[in-house]
């Protein structure tokens, strides 16, 4: 009855899930363990554009590989209520209001509100809406990332006692009680939809995050760029010579990358 999350998304996930475990993130992680200060020293990131870029993609890596997680944990628990769901469908069409149904209504309800509400990254909620987007920045637009809402968090409670346009279960009236089931499903289904529009949406911004990385190095540059950067990295060592070693590093470690990837 409940609505599924497509063989193609479901591959789309488990794509997304393996990019962010390998390459980009390797990259990314091994840029910024070199880009870390290791001192009080700053620098001034004018002097060293390079090392902000590696930066920016970084965190935007970070934030693409935690809103994969998030859909992931929310396509999990999203699956289970289904199956919760499921379960209370049948009590209510099987038309029976004695003790034993109702026992298995309430046993449907409880694991129904404790896989809804015990969905979480990190100690935080990922079906009532909670907004772990990732902003706009270099890469270009930002990728919402956010499932569900408050009325799915609470579904099995708006089930057994109703409120915010849902009636509460009766077993004595099958009619009305396949409506509220029938209202849940949809919450459902739309929660499957947000998850496959998002998970599409994360694979093109780990598109742009690979040519960023890819574009690190840039063009070469002319006689006077050069002359103006060797002065610019003097100016920078002689302010801060820790923090200069550090950009040093960044700027191997993109070399490497560039010549090894």
């Amino acid at each position: 009855m409940v609505v599924q999350l497509t063989t193609n998304t479901n591959a789309s996930l488990l794509a997304l899930q393996q990019a962010a475990r390998t390459a980009p993130a390797r990259n990314a992680e091994s840029l910024h363990e070199a880009a870390a200060p290791r001192r009080v020293d700053s620098l001034d990131l004018r002097a060293n554009p390079l090392a902000a870029k590696v930066g920016q993609t970084h965190q935007t890596l970070e934030a693409a590989q935690r809103g994969v997680e998030v859909l992931r944990v929310a396509n999990e628990n999203l699956d289970t209520a289904a199956q919760h769901l499921e379960w209370i469908h049948s009590v209510v069409a099987a038309g029976k209001s004695d003790p034993s149904a109702r026992l298995a209504l309430a046993d449907g309800l409880a694991k129904l509100d404790q896989t809804l509400h015990g969905a979480r990254y990190q100690g935080e909620a990922v079906l009532d809406g909670t907004d772990f987007s990732i902003a706009p920045g270099a890469h270009g637009a930002g990728v919402t990332v956010a499932v569900g809402s408050p009325d799915l968090r609470d579904l099995a409670s708006l089930l057994a006692t109703g409120g915010r346009g849902i009636n509460a279960i009766n077993l004595d009236d099958k009619a009305a009680s396949m409506k509220s089931v029938e209202h849940a499903d949809l919450l459902l289904s739309h929660a499957k939809i947000q998850i496959a529009a998002q998970t599409f949406a994360l694979g093109g911004l780990f598109n742009s995050l690979t040519g960023s990385l890819d574009e690190l190095g840039g063009p070469a540059m002319t006689p006077d760029q050069a002359s103006a950067a060797t002065q610019s990295t003097q100016s920078a060592i002689t302010a801060a010579p820790q923090a200069a070693t550090a950009a040093q590093s960044v700027s191997t470690a993109v070399a490497e990358n560039l010549l090894l990837n």
